[in-house]
């Protein structure tokens, strides 16, 4: 008789312990250790100090808000200590009258709105795009008529008689319509609300300045893009009336007396009524396309 006798080797898994500092030898904590490829994974303490079981040929990603993240492989160590260093900070850079300054630079009171916060709404205007995004600016519709325009006002009004209308510069122009720019070509708005408005443009920013900055060509091929949306208008609410029959009855319960016989309001239920904000109020349809090609060299 024969016997085979399978052996099965399985590597066994490792603990792998160590300490994360930044480059000055202070302890991270709370920095974020994960077994690459897995969702296995750990943090550091409050001393910077970790332990994490894993296989041989594992390979470790130590990442932290800040700064560049690492990747160790394990193999034989079972000590494991990371410096990791800073990473480049990118700051927001904002556009003024005379230029464009760092945020952390900027002294005086300002509101921004990118492309980005407003490219995904259906917007056909200019200042719609202000419209909630920005503190202290408000965009109220003149009316309730429909396509009815916008009044901006920037920290309430300054006068009672005169013009609180806001100056508006698109790349470094004067305008005195917003809105006779595609709101398409905007990239990006800044609003200066405070003295600062008035130390550049003299006594035209006492209202506030709206900066738009368009759109330009980037370096690269040439690209094409087509958008386009559709929609549909209709009133949000309308007025609950009566009907004739009911309105009948109210008239007869209200004076006391029967203005309209039995028959009569039999006669205007079956007949029934026109509500006529059906008739005033129909649903409007609106569709926008627009087509683009950017590039430079």
């Amino acid at each position: 008789m024969i016997l085979c006798f399978a052996l099965v080797v399985q590597a066994q898994n490792v603990t792998v312990t160590g300490t994360v500092t930044d480059t000055q030898g202070e302890s991270l904590i709370g920095v974020n250790i994960v077994v690459e490829g897995t969702t296995m994974g750990t943090i550091t303490d409050i001393n910077g100090n970790y332990e994490l079981e894993v296989g041989p040929d594992a390979r470790l990603t130590f990442s932290y808000v800040g700064y560049e993240t690492q990747t160790v492989a394990v193999g034989d160590q079972r000590v494991i200590n990371v410096s990791l260093v800073p990473g480049a900070a990118l700051e927001e850079v904002v556009v003024v009258g005379y230029g464009t300054l760092r945020r952390s630079d900027l002294t005086g009171s300002l509101a921004s709105v990118s492309a980005r916060d407003f490219e995904q709404q259906p917007l056909t205007r200019v200042d719609q795009a202000l419209q909630g995004r920005a503190s202290g600016v408000s965009v109220i519709q003149t009316s309730g008529k429909p396509g009815a325009g916008f009044k901006i006002r920037i920290r309430g009004s300054n006068s009672i008689a005169g013009n609180n209308d806001p100056l508006y510069v698109v790349d470094g122009l004067t305008i005195e319509d917003i809105n006779s720019i595609n709101i398409n070509d905007v990239a990006s708005m800044e609003v200066l609300k405070d003295a600062s408005a008035t130390a550049i443009y003299g006594s035209r920013g006492a209202n506030g300045v709206v900066l738009v900055t368009t759109k330009t060509g980037e370096k690269g091929p040439a690209r094409v893009a087509f958008e386009t949306y559709y929609g549909v208008s209709k009133v949000f609410q309308s007025l609950d009336v009566m009907t004739p029959a009911e309105f009948a009855e109210g008239v007869n319960f209200a004076e006391g007396l029967e203005w309209y016989t039995a028959q009569e309001i039999a006669d205007l239920r079956t007949g029934g009524g026109e509500d006529w904000q059906d008739r005033l109020f129909r649903k409007a349809p609106f569709w926008n396309a627009q087509l683009s090609v950017s590039g430079g060299s």
